[in-house]
């Protein structure tokens, strides 16, 4: 049906290494037991168990690419995601970059979500400010510092400088509050020649 389709959907591959089955399973090891603080956790941390837990990341992801591209045309555009912003720990992020370039892949990498969120754009607005979750201003900050790697790794890349909107209003993304919201995000993207993706 895809030749057929008239305006073709642009499709990520959706990461995960959280929760759930993993492709690459062995006997008794079957279900993932990764998570995120411990992710983050292990890219500090240098030596033999780093080294091996990229070796199984790496071998996940390209399994994971494998699965979506093997079903869609061999020339479609790879784009990459990943469930709980889990690709912009920098462990995770070589990872998957090697992932791509092992598979021959790096030349059709055309986007990579980079999960930062300009927070000052969200609380400036003093009516909206207390509606936002502390938790959720947490992870915008911590990601946001993630970000300055991954924007470098991907310019590098030649990928374009992208951007999400859904951090700090993420589990409740109401019509009202994005209306509202919507003219200054969009704004500050134009201004600064990022791709917003929502």
């Amino acid at each position: 049906r895809w030749p057929q389709w008239e305006k073709k959907p642009l499709i990520s591959v959706h990461i995960n290494i959280i929760d759930g089955l993993k492709l690459t399973a062995l006997p008794n090891d079957n279900v993932f037991k990764n998570s995120w603080a411990g992710l983050f956790a292990a890219s500090l941390c240098p030596g033999q168990k780093r080294r091996q837990l990229k070796e199984e990341l790496k071998d996940e992801i390209k399994a994971q690419i494998l699965s979506v591209q093997n079903a869609l045309p061999q020339d479609l555009p790879l784009r990459l995601d990943s469930h709980v912003h889990t690709h912009m720990i920098p462990l995770v992020f070589d990872a998957m970059m090697q992932a791509t370039k092992e598979l021959g892949l790096d030349n059709r990498l055309t986007f990579i979500r980079n999960s930062r969120e300009p927070l000052f754009v969200f609380i400036k607005d003093r009516t909206l400010r207390p509606t936002f979750p502390l938790v959720n201003i947490i992870k915008n900050i911590i990601l946001n510092i993630l970000a300055v790697r991954v924007g470098r790794k991907m310019k590098k890349a030649g990928l374009p400088s992208t951007m999400l909107w859904g951090l700090i209003m993420s589990g409740n993304m109401d019509g009202e509050r994005v209306k509202k919201l919507s003219s200054p995000v969009c704004k500050y993207a134009a201004e600064k020649d990022i791709y917003l993706e929502i």
